[in-house]
């Protein structure tokens, strides 16, 4: 029988695309679920915003509302990074904050994702 010279080459090539595949995936995994989660407080904010203007709800339950909802979505929001403006049908709601994608293991931030939302009160036309 003869042996391949170049099997441990072979497998050595194998395991770097391996984990190179790995990282890929995990760190567009990261980016992804941080995206959906923004998508799912943008929308959250929407809804406060229309709930709150019809409600007049005082800024501090509202700023009280993002957090719940930031904290459940695992968002890294500050009660200073909201900025609550108005009241009633004038109410407006500004959120910033940044996220960091990390790769796995070494838990190295390889860039940080600004988001930015400004949602203010719209009439409901039926």
């Amino acid at each position: 029988m003869t042996d391949d010279p170049n099997k441990n080459a072979k497998r050595l090539v194998l395991l770097f695309w391996g984990v190179l595949a790995f990282y890929y995936f995990t760190i567009s995994w990261n980016y992804i679920s941080n995206e959906l989660r923004d998508d799912r407080m943008e929308e959250y904010i929407q809804k406060i915003v229309q709930l709150a203007g019809n409600e007049t709800r005082t800024p501090r339950e509202i700023r009280t509302l993002v957090m719940a909802k930031a904290s459940e979505l695992n968002l890294p929001v500050e009660e200073d990074q909201i900025k609550v403006v108005g009241s009633g049908h004038k109410l407006k709601i500004s959120l910033e904050y940044e996220v960091t994608v990390t790769t796995p293991i070494l838990a190295i931030g390889l860039f940080s994702r600004h988001y930015q939302h400004s949602i203010g009160y719209r009439e409901m036309q039926f």
